[in-house]
């Protein structure tokens, strides 16, 4: 449970860094996405699943019916009922309380798990994007580089090795930038 509000810190940390507000809102759209899909893949708890197991005060019935043979008219019927024990009924329901939180549980870890792989997806995400953006400020840096060299080709501090170094290397960041 504590790696699970450790997540949810760190990707809170990370939402609240300034980012422009076209990737907030599909950031909130993917988190709101998955938040919907765990939704609807899990199950609440069935409150009749566990009907079957109540604990009943009653443990069996008989029916006796007689008649005796000297007389049509005396006919008899008895009901006899076996009634539980307390302890045995308190017992049952500690037994269909523990079911239940058992079934909780199962579903909260469930739950835990999936969205620890969605926020784990949403590093990955924010990772991706600030490297994307970071990939484009140096290329914008380099594209720069590069006028600079070129403004420099008419005089004597001109060195062409540097104008081709910094075109390999706009040419390498995009084609990172195109991955």
């Amino acid at each position: 449970m504590l790696k699970f509000y450790l997540i949810i810190v760190v990707v809170s940390t990370l939402l609240a860094l300034p980012a422009s507000q076209a990737s907030e809102q599909s950031l909130d759209n993917f988190l709101k996405q998955k938040i919907a899909l765990i939704k609807l893949h899990s199950s609440p708890l069935d409150q009749n699943e566990f009907a079957n197991t109540r604990p009943g005060w009653i443990d069996g019935t008989e029916v006796r019916l007689g008649a005796d043979n000297d007389e049509d008219n005396k006919r008899s019927i008895a009901l006899r009922v076996k009634l539980g024990s307390a302890s045995r009924i308190e017992v049952e329901r500690d037994i269909v309380k523990l079911q239940k939180q058992a079934r909780h549980l199962d579903q909260q870890k469930t739950l835990s798990q999936e969205l620890e792989t969605v926020y784990r997806q949403m590093l990955e995400l924010i990772s991706r994007s600030e490297l994307l953006s970071h990939l484009q400020k140096q290329s914008r840096l380099v594209e720069t580089e590069i006028k600079y060299y070129r403004q420099l080709a008419q005089t004597s501090d001109f060195n062409p090795e540097d104008l081709l170094e910094s075109e390999l290397n706009l040419t390498q960041l995009h084609s990172l930038i195109d991955l």
